[in-house]
Parts: structure tokens; C-alpha cells; sequence
């Protein structure tokens, strides 16, 4: 298992969508993990997708085979485009504060809604959000209603802010609050059209924060930009690391 410290590097990416955004974590785009031990690791913002078919197959191992062979581990949250019924079939496990999967030995699901403690810093995690493309994929097969989690999740995750104040270092969600979301043009159709449970959840977990943490990371857009008036920044090409540098350049 992961041994956490002070000294540990974190580092946090978007959407991989199985193979298909892969690139993102090959040595030539993330030359950082030549150096990263066990003590290190990445957290990814929903869409993993490499659990994705209803029975594990070839490509499925593969790719677990390719995270476990890296120095470092790899945490996820879940996003939208995600075998969600399968994610919840494995046993759960306490980790660091929260709750997690074991999918692989350094391949880590974890829960939504939990206040994480990484090496004395606090993380609040919760993936999901609507699918706008479901019309066009199967239920069980291509698509998940557990996408949208269910409201004794979310008030779970409500009530592990408020027991520490609604103040964290870090957040990391798949979406993001509708507020943020509206805030560029290009979004705006999916707000007026969509209506996201996930980001009206969000929506009242930034009004209850109060900018009571150091930096917010989110997925799902497929854009690398920074929202500098919630100190949010969506990822989907850069691989940053918490601490250092926290915004895209």
C-alpha cells in the first residue's frame, strides 16, 4: 500500500477516457515520473475509463499492467464515462481518511465525498456529473445512471466539510459548479440545456467554502484553463503538481 508522507509528491490530471487520452501520462508529456518513487503519486479527475467493459478483458489488463508498472500510484475519482457498477462491486477499503478501491495494486479508486489527508495536506474529492451524450449510449453498457450520486452521498459529503469548517487545501470534483461552468461562453449551452445535479451540488458547496481552500481542479470540459476569481483549474493535456505549480500556464 502507498506510504503517504510529507515529502510525497502529488500531482493531478484530467479526463483519460481509457486509452484514448492516455498521452498525457507518457514519459515525453510528463517527464516528472522518471524521478517519482512509491511515496509519490497522481490523481486523476474522473473519466479513468479503464473499468469500463462489464467483464474485465485483454485491454483492460493491459493497461492496469502499464499503471502498476510505474514507480508511482495512481488514484481516480469517477466521472461521468464510467462503469459505475462495476467501480462499486469492489471492496472498500479505509485509505488516509476516506474510503477507496483497490483496482489494481497501485490503481486506486476513491470514494466520493471524503476529506482525504495526503501528507498533512487535506483534499475534498467527489467525481460524477450528467452525461449529456447518453442519449446516443446503451444503459449497462456504454452508459451508468449512477453517474449522477445519490443524495445520501452527496449529504455525506456536505457533512464531512462542515465537521472541518468548510476549509480544505485542496478540492478535486470532475465537474464543476454551475457558477464557474457559466462563466465561458462555450459552456453556456450546457447549462441552459442540461440540468447537472452534480454541479448544482457544487454550486452549494462553493457558496458554503467561502474560497476556504488553496486551489479547486476539476475535468470534464476537455479545456486547460484557469477560473483565477475561484481559483479553479480545469485540466485536460497538463499534469500539474499540487503545490508547485497549481495553475496552467
Amino acid at each position: 500500500m502507498i506510504k503517504i508522507n510529507e515529502n510525497s509528491r502529488i500531482f493531478v490530471c484530467g479526463d483519460t477516457h481509457g486509452e484514448h487520452n492516455i498521452s498525457k501520462l507518457n514519459i515525453d508529456n510528463w517527464p516528472e515520473q522518471k524521478v517519482l518513487t512509491e511515496n509519490d503519486f497522481l490523481i486523476q479527475a474522473g473519466d479513468f475509463g479503464f473499468i469500463w467493459k462489464n467483464e474485465p478483458d485483454r485491454t483492460e489488463q493491459y493497461w492496469l499492467n502499464w499503471f502498476d508498472c510505474k514507480e508511482n500510484y495512481t488514484l481516480f475519482i469517477g466521472g461521468n464515462h464510467e462503469n459505475h457498477k462495476r467501480l462499486n462491486e469492489y471492496p472498500v477499503i479505509d485509505f488516509y481518511g476516506g474510503k477507496a478501491s483497490m483496482i489494481s495494486p497501485k490503481v486506486i479508486h476513491l470514494k466520493n465525498g471524503y476529506v482525504y489527508n495526503f501528507g498533512g495536506k487535506t483534499f475534498w474529492l467527489f467525481g460524477g456529473g450528467l452525461s449529456i451524450d447518453k442519449e446516443w449510449r446503451v444503459e449497462g453498457k456504454s452508459w451508468w445512471p449512477e453517474e449522477i450520486p445519490d443524495y445520501k452521498t452527496m449529504q455525506m459529503g456536505m457533512d464531512n466539510l462542515e465537521a472541518v469548517g468548510y476549509k480544505v487545501d485542496y478540492i478535486i470534483t470532475h465537474t464543476m459548479p454551475r457558477e464557474c461552468i457559466n462563466m465561458f461562453k462555450e459552456f453556456q449551452t450546457f447549462t441552459e440545456k442540461y440540468n447537472d445535479p452534480v454541479a448544482n451540488y457544487l454550486d452549494e458547496i462553493l457558496r458554503r467554502m467561502l474560497w476556504g481552500y488553496d486551489r479547486w481542479y476539476a475535468g470534464h470540459f476537455h479545456e486547460d484553463k484557469n477560473i483565477e476569481h475561484y481559483k479553479l483549474t480545469i485540466m485536460m493535456n497538463k499534469v500539474i503538481e499540487i503545490g508547485k505549480n497549481n495553475e496552467i500556464s
